[in-house]
């Protein structure tokens, strides 16, 4: 069968709908629009600190409680802490296919010397938009997938953050693993920050397969 190159750098199969192909075109006008408004510049007020740039990198684990957990790789920036979808705002489906569009929040920090605790950096809410794709075999389980998360927008510490994520769902084995890579861009170091952040809210990640990484 005749393959296309996909809007996320993947393999789509070329009998995919027109509406589908609609729907591509508009979940990547959102990213393209998320984007272009993440090039302004943080606000003054935000803290006196100048903007810094962060590379992070991690993996997101599900905590079968209708929230997912953000990890960062030991010793790279990254994120730690709660991260919950908030709303989806748009569906497709093209068998084996998958198109979704949605909102989704971040409660934690940017954890800046990747040793998965909250101490003195940068902590509050970020804000994303997310569009994701995914393939799934004829069981309904996900085979592969990926997902954009541009900010929209923060509080406390993240008040003018800008940045995008990329996340990757893959299998080893018969297991889902969720991988995200990105930039955030924020004024402050978080250490004049009142909130305080508990690592108890974001759970240790179990060490059974009772808990196991799942889709972005």
């Amino acid at each position: 069968m005749d393959t296309a190159a996909g809007p996320f750098g993947y393999v789509l199969e070329s009998d995919m709908t027109g509406a589908s192909r609609r729907f591509t075109t508009a979940v990547l006008t959102l990213v393209l629009v998320a984007t272009m408004t993440m090039a302004g510049t943080l606000p003054a007020a935000a803290t006196g600190n100048a903007p810094k740039t962060y590379r992070v990198q991690g993996q997101q684990l599900d905590n079968r409680d209708g929230t997912y957990q953000m990890l960062s790789d030991k010793g790279h920036p990254g994120l730690f802490g709660l991260w919950t979808t908030t709303s989806v705002t748009g569906f497709r489906s093209a068998p084996p296919y998958v198109f979704v569009t949605g909102t989704e929040r971040f409660d934690g920090c940017l954890d800046t010397d990747g040793d998965n605790l909250c101490h003195n950096e940068p902590t509050g809410q970020l804000f994303f938009s997310f569009a994701f794709w995914a393939r799934y075999d004829q069981n309904g389980n996900e085979i592969e997938g990926g997902c954009v998360h541009p900010v929209t927008s923060g509080n406390a510490d993240f008040i003018g953050a800008r940045g995008l994520l990329t996340m990757r769902d893959f299998l080893v084995g018969s297991v889902l693993h969720t991988t995200y890579r990105g930039t955030l861009t924020v004024r402050s170091t978080g250490a004049t920050n009142s909130q305080a952040f508990s690592a108890d809210r974001a759970p240790a990640p179990a060490t059974t397969a009772a808990t196991r990484p799942t889709g972005c």
